[in-house]
Parts: C-alpha cells; structure tokens; sequence
C-alpha cells in the first residue's frame, strides 16, 4: 500500500508542536488501501523502531484506523504508523510525527499596577490602568482579571472576568466605582500549563474630585 501521512495534534488546542495531555489526536491519511494500522511511540531522540511484519507489529496491527495516541512519557514524543493491506503487504516506510509533551506549570509572573498617565501605583484615576506583567518568559498566553481568583485549569479553560490573550497586555480596565481593586494574572506556556500561584497587585480607583478649596 501507498505510505500514509499521520499528524499528532492536542486534542483541546489542535496544536500541533504542543500538548498538555497524555492522550492526544492522531490524524492517519493517504491510506486507501489499508486493512491494518501500526502504531509505534517513544522518545524523539530513540533510534527509529525496526518495520513490522505482515504478522508482527510491536505494538499490535490494529483493524480500525487509529484517531487517538498515547504519549509514553514527558518531552519530544514520535510516532511511526504503518499500514498493511488486505494481501498482507505492509507501507515501504513509515508516516512519522512528533508533538511535546510537557506537564510542567510555568513560573508565577510578577505584575505591577499604575496609573499610566501620574506613574503612581497606589491611585487610579480612570478605568485604563497600566499593567507591567514580568518573569513571564516561558507564557504565550495570558489572563487578567479582578475575578479569576483561582488557577485555571489549564490554557483553554475560561479566564472570567477576562480573556486568554496572545500578546503580554499592558493595559487592563478596573471595574467600575472607587476602591480598591485586586488584580489577578495567570500565564499558560504553549503546552497550556498554567502557573501554580496566584498573583495579584491592588490600586485604589479614585475618581472623586477634592472640594473646592477656600481663599
């Protein structure tokens, strides 16, 4: 039969470089022939698995075309997928892909809170408050908000109050009436790990002029 083409991908994200998860979506085409499918994983970095035979494959040849795959152990995973036909001639070559596997929280940011027109980082005069968001090498996603008190579940879990972004945001917006607020952000690395702790700043919105003074 014809070689076939497979893809790892996360099954919540639909990336293709990384995942959180031990079980991820596996896309196997270009196999019209097939009656069987051999499935191999393990590290990248271990030397390519010897080809199935018509009656031995060191997995199991398998009936159905396989939708899912299991990830053995953390970091770069491969997988190698024959297929056989109905006469028992098995794919010259193997269809391989790799994904990351990685279940490691990235570190807690740090955030900082000002007013971005005085620079003070104890009062607020309008609902745009200026955001320094740091230690965040590792995120490719992010959350701010006064009400996302606890840790997300994972990247593509809602961020209440907010909304997971793509690009470090500089700026969040209080809610509305003077006090004091509690800003909350959380990061997610681009396995959708997100960090352990909670990391907040508070400012005081004030927006109460003084009274007019007397002369």
């Amino acid at each position: 039969p014809a070689n076939p083409t497979v893809a790892l991908s996360d099954t919540n994200t639909s990336s293709i470089s990384d995942t959180n998860l031990s079980t991820v979506t596996l896309a196997v085409t270009s196999d019209t022939d097939a009656v069987a499918w051999c499935s191999i994983e393990q590290a990248d970095a271990t030397a390519a698995p010897a080809a199935p035979t018509y009656n031995s494959c060191s997995t199991t040849w398998l009936g159905t075309r396989p939708t899912t795959q299991a990830l053995g152990a953390t970091g770069l995973r491969k997988i190698y997928v024959y297929t056989r036909d109905v006469a028992g001639n098995v794919s010259a070559a193997a269809a391989a892909a790799t994904i990351n596997y990685s279940t490691s929280a990235p570190a807690d940011p740090t955030l900082a809170l000002s007013d971005a027109t005085t620079s003070s980082a104890t009062y607020v005069r309008q609902v745009a408050t200026a955001v320094l968001i740091a230690n965040d090498a590792a995120a490719t996603k992010w959350c701010v908000s006064e009400t996302q008190t606890t840790k997300p579940a994972n990247g593509t879990a809602a961020c209440n109050g907010g909304a997971w972004v793509g690009t470090r945001p500089t700026t969040f917006n209080v809610s509305s009436g003077d006090g004091l607020k509690t800003v909350y952000v959380w990061v997610a690395d681009a396995a959708n790990n997100v960090n352990a702790n909670a990391v907040t700043d508070t400012i005081t919105f004030d927006t109460a002029l003084p009274a007019n003074p007397t002369v």
